[in-house]
C-alpha cells in the first residue's frame, strides 16, 4: 500500500473506506441520543433520575478507558500498525454491546433493570473507546495536508450522516412493525438492535483492509502513561478547540436527547419525527460542500460561525411552534437547522488533525491517539452530564412515565398527559440551550488561531526538522508562542 498519501494525495479507496468506519461514529450514537432516552424511561420503566445516574457513572468509568486508549494505541506495535488491530478486535463487539444495549429487560425489580442497564451502557461505551478513539487518531494520520485533510473528513462525514438520516427513519419503523402492545414493542427493540449492529460492525471489515499507517519507530514515551494521557491539555490551541467542540456537542447532544419528548408530548406527534429528523439530515448532508467550499475559501473557522447562527436562529423557531401548527413549519424549521448543522458539526472534525500537528510542533512526536482519548473522553462526559441533567430535571418537575393496562386481554403501554412544567421545560432546553452554548462556541472561532497560513508554517518547521535532524529556531519558536 502505497504512503504518499501522507504528504498529499489519498486513493478514492483509502478515502471511502476509512470513511466508511464513521457509519458507526455517526449512526450509533444517533441512535442512542434519539431514542434511548425514551428507551429507558417508557419502555424499561427506569425512572429519569435512575437514567440519569447510567449516563454518569458511565463516565466515571469513561474518565480512565478513552484517555487510556488513546495512549495505549499510541504505543501498540503490530504487523498492522498502531489503529488498525482495534478496527478488527472491534467488529464482533460492535454488534454484541449494541444488541445488548437495546435488549428490553423486564425484571421485576427496578434496581435490576438499572443494574443490567448500567452495565450494557458501560459495555457499549467501552467498545466504542476501543473503536472510535484509533479511529478518530488515525484521521490525522493518513496526509498531513490541510485541504486534503478537508476532503477526507468531508467524506468522512457524508458516510456518518447517511448512517444518521437511517438510524433516524428506520429504528422506529422497525419497531413499530411488531406490533404496539408491550411484547411487540419488546421484540421490535430486539430486531432493531441486531439489524443495526450489523450494520455497524461489518463496515471496519474494508476500513481494516484498505487503510494503511505510516511506520513509527519503537521507542515508547519517555513519560509514565497517566502524565503521557493528560499531556495534550497543555498545549492552548487544543484547550480552545475542545471548547469550541464541546459546546457545539453539547448542543446537539441535548437537543438529539429531548427531540423525542418534544414531539410525543408537545407536538402529540412522535409518528412525525421520522420525517422531521429524515429532512434535518438529507439537507445537512446535502449542504456539506457548500460548507466544505466555504472552508476552502474563507477557512474553518468561518464556516464553523455560519452554521453556528443558522442553527441557533433556526432553534428559535421550536419555542413558538405549537401542537396545532402544521407540520410544514415544523419541518421547514428541521430544514434550516439541518444546513446550519452541516456547518457547525462538519467543521470541527477537519480541524482536528491540524491540532494534532501543533502537539507534534510541542513534542517532536506524533501522539494523535492521545489527543484522540482526551477529545472522545471529554466529549462524552460534558455530555453525559448535560444529558443526566436534563434527564433528572423531568424527573424533578413531575414527568410521568407511560402506564401499562390491559385492553381486549392485550397489555398495552399508554402515555401520560405531561403536567405544564415538563412541557415548559422541555421547550426551553430544545430552544435556548443550543442558543446558549453556540454562542460560546461562535465567541471561541472568532479568536481562533490556527488558520490555514498558520498550519502551513507549521508543516514547513516539522518537514524540515524531520529533514535536518534538529530544530529550525526562532520561525519554530514564534509558533510555539502563539499556539501553545
Amino acid at each position: 500500500m502505497k504512503e504518499k498519501g501522507r504528504e498529499g494525495k489519498l486513493s478514492l479507496s483509502t478515502r471511502l473506506f476509512f470513511g466508511m468506519g464513521d457509519i458507526y461514529g455517526g449512526g450509533a450514537f444517533n441512535i442512542v441520543n434519539f431514542y434511548y432516552a425514551v428507551f429507558l424511561t417508557d419502555v424499561v420503566k427506569i425512572h429519569p433520575s435512575y437514567s440519569a445516574m447510567i449516563f454518569l457513572i458511565s463516565k466515571i468509568w469513561d474518565a480512565v478507558t478513552d484517555p487510556f486508549m488513546g495512549y495505549l494505541s499510541d504505543r501498540t506495535r503490530s504487523p498492522w500498525g498502531r489503529r488498525r488491530p482495534y478496527y478488527l478486535m472491534g467488529i464482533p463487539l460492535i454488534f454484541i454491546s449494541f444488541v445488548m444495549l437495546w435488549f428490553p429487560v423486564n425484571y421485576d425489580s427496578e434496581v435490576s433493570r438499572f443494574l443490567y442497564i448500567l452495565l450494557a451502557y458501560m459495555f457499549f461505551n467501552t467498545v466504542v473507546t476501543l473503536v472510535m478513539v484509533p479511529y478518530q487518531a488515525m484521521s490525522a494520520e493518513l496526509t498531513s495536508d490541510y485541504e486534503e485533510r478537508t476532503n477526507l473528513n468531508s467524506i468522512r462525514l457524508v458516510f456518518s450522516l447517511v448512517s444518521s438520516l437511517l438510524c433516524a427513519l428506520f429504528p422506529l419503523f422497525i419497531i413499530n412493525g411488531f406490533g404496539i402492545d408491550v411484547e411487540g414493542i419488546r421484540k421490535g427493540y430486539i430486531a432493531m438492535s441486531v439489524v443495526f449492529g450489523l450494520f455497524f460492525a461489518l463496515p471496519w471489515i474494508g476500513t481494516f483492509l484498505f487503510t494503511f499507517e505510516k511506520p513509527v519507530p519503537p521507542r515508547a514515551y519517555e513519560k509514565g502513561w497517566f502524565k503521557a494521557m493528560f499531556e495534550p491539555l497543555k498545549i492552548r490551541v487544543f484547550r480552545q478547540f475542545l471548547a469550541l467542540q464541546l459546546f457545539t456537542f453539547i448542543a446537539f447532544d441535548i437537543i438529539v436527547l429531548i427531540i423525542g419528548h418534544y414531539m410525543k408530548y408537545w407536538m402529540k406527534n412522535y409518528e412525525a419525527m421520522n420525517i422531521l429528523l429524515g429532512l434535518l439530515i438529507i439537507f445537512e448532508v446535502a449542504a456539506v460542500p457548500l460548507f466544505s467550499r466555504i472552508s476552502h475559501k474563507w477557512g474553518k473557522t468561518n464556516a464553523y460561525i455560519t452554521g453556528a447562527v443558522i442553527w441557533a436562529i433556526a432553534c428559535l423557531g421550536l419555542f413558538f411552534i405549537q401542537p396545532g401548527t402544521s407540520l410544514l413549519v415544523l419541518y421547514a424549521v428541521g430544514i434550516v437547522v439541518g444546513i446550519g448543522l452541516a456547518g457547525a458539526i462538519v467543521t470541527p472534525y477537519t480541524m482536528f488533525g491540524d491540532v494534532v500537528d501543533v502537539g507534534d510542533l510541542a513534542f517532536r512526536e506524533n501522539r494523535s491517539g492521545s489527543f484522540s482519548g482526551m477529545l472522545t473522553f471529554l466529549r462524552k462526559t460534558t455530555t453525559a452530564i448535560a444529558q443526566a441533567t436534563v434527564l433528572a430535571l423531568l424527573g424533578w418537575v413531575g414527568y410521568r412515565e407511560p402506564v401499562e393496562t390491559l385492553q381486549n386481554g392485550v397489555l398495552v403501554s399508554l402515555e401520560q398527559d405531561q403536567p405544564e412544567a415538563v412541557l415548559i421545560i422541555i421547550r426551553m432546553i430544545v430552544t435556548f440551550v443550543p442558543l446558549i452554548l453556540l454562542s460560546f462556541g461562535v465567541r471561541i472561532a472568532r479568536k481562533y488561531p490556527l488558520t490555514k497560513e498558520v498550519h502551513r508554517e507549521i508543516r514547513s518547521v516539522i518537514d524540515s526538522r524531520e529533514e535536518e535532524g534538529g530544530t529550525v529556531g526562532e520561525k519554530e519558536q514564534k509558533l510555539i508562542d502563539l499556539l501553545v
